[in-house]
């Protein structure tokens, strides 16, 4: 492609934003564009990208929501999540998503300058830390917890949404219904959910899910 890459930095922190489009600016290979979460749908039905960087601490729902937004306003973006630190559910969710890249905000300007320019060229690009969660399979890179990982990070896709619907305030009924499931089912999950979190009370699992990332705090 020739001339500057459009590109868009989702964020919700503004220091971030304005610091991230400076540099981004300043190397003549990007022509960036910053953006609130609420704003940018609009942004992208504004300009469509090549490449979206979000920030991860401001998407609710691990990410996927405001993924799947950007991914049908431009289909053939490739998008990076930043994060504060690798948060082994919310990798899970945005490798389930399809992202193409996730960095921490730990990186050098240079790494993730690097990160953009790798996917853009059609690859991927995961940070070492998060690289140790993932396994690549015919080209495609898939989540799996390393044997020594945190007990959250082995927790079944099942019991990763219950858990989410649980500390987000639902009932298990509700969650019952969100799931299409029986009570007893979710019950059962959440049972052993917690057995292996080793939780026993539903505030210590909201405050688990939060330091996680799994669920926003309001």
């Amino acid at each position: 492609m020739h001339g500057p890459l459009p590109l868009l930095i989702v964020t919700d922190q503004t220091l971030l934003r304005e610091g991230l489009l400076s540099l981004m600016e300043l190397t003549g290979r990007f022509r960036a564009v910053g953006t609130s979460t609420a704003d940018a749908a609009d942004a992208l039905r504004a300009r469509p990208v090549k490449v979206a960087v979000v920030d991860a601490s401001a998407l609710p729902n691990h990410g996927r929501d405001l993924i799947r937004v950007i991914q049908g306003q431009s289909p053939d973006a490739r998008i990076l999540i930043l994060d504060d630190m690798v948060r082994p559910l919310r990798l899970a969710a945005v490798v389930k998503a399809r992202v193409s890249g996730y960095w921490t905000k730990q990186a050098s300007f240079e790494e993730l300058r690097g990160a953009i320019q790798r996917i853009v060229a059609g690859g991927s690009s995961f940070c070492p830390e998060a690289q140790r969660y993932l396994i690549s399979n015919n080209g495609r890179v898939r989540f799996r917890p390393t044997a020594d990982a945190k007990p959250i990070a082995r927790l079944s896709p099942r019991e990763t949404q219950v858990l989410t619907l649980l500390a987000a305030g639902l009932s298990v009924q509700q969650c019952a219904d969100r799931l299409a499931l029986s009570p007893s089912t979710v019950d059962n999950h959440k049972t052993r959910m917690m057995k292996k979190l080793d939780i026993h009370k539903t505030a210590d699992l909201v405050r688990l899910a939060v330091s996680e990332g799994i669920v926003d705090v309001d």
